[in-house]
């Protein structure tokens, strides 16, 4: 999502099944339960959660 558009998405649900792809430098894949971070140095982080 560009310009900031997820910023509004921060609370919301994300529905299983649900395809969640991090940019054009990474390919969508198929997770498992548990918690992910992510570090991007100059950027910042992620993380989520699934159940």
């Amino acid at each position: 999502m560009a310009d900031g558009a997820f910023a509004g998405r921060i609370g919301r649900t994300i529905q299983a099944c649900s395809h969640i792809a991090s940019g054009t430098f990474a390919d969508p894949v198929l997770v498992r339960a548990g918690t992910f971070r992510a570090d991007h140095q100059g950027i910042g982080s992620v993380e989520i959660s699934f159940a």
